[in-house]
């Protein structure tokens, strides 16, 4: 398991969502947060050594603690959703869906590349 990786796409993770809150328009927030999303999952796909879906989920669980840990911090608890073990869980599960589907891609793409040679 590459903790590593996972601790700096959580780095990344954490920068963006202050750089969001901070900075950008509410009109924005979805399309920032997809683009997110979907580098962190190139990035899994990329440089994971395998088990996307499960580095993907970890990942996903990271994110989810540092964002409840954020709100119980900044005492935001009117933001806290009673159904964050349910809600962190599906999210988790699809940002790990998310990176296996961006692992096919990514083999896909260097399999042609290598046919290309």
């Amino acid at each position: 398991m590459n903790w590593k990786l996972i601790f700096v796409l959580l780095l990344l993770f954490c920068l963006s969502t202050d750089y969001t809150i901070e900075l950008l328009p509410s009109s924005f927030k979805l399309f920032y947060g997809i683009a997110i999303w979907l580098s962190c999952a190139y990035l899994v796909a990329k440089h994971a050594p395998g088990k996307y879906f499960l580095f993907g989920f970890l990942l996903g669980v990271s994110m989810n603690l540092s964002v409840l840990s954020r709100s119980l911090i900044f005492h935001e608890t009117g933001s806290l959703n009673p159904y964050w073990p349910l809600t962190g869980i599906i999210t988790s599960s699809a940002f790990g869906l998310l990176s296996f589907i961006a692992s096919l891609f990514i083999k896909k793409i260097r399999f042609k590349s290598s046919m290309g040679q």
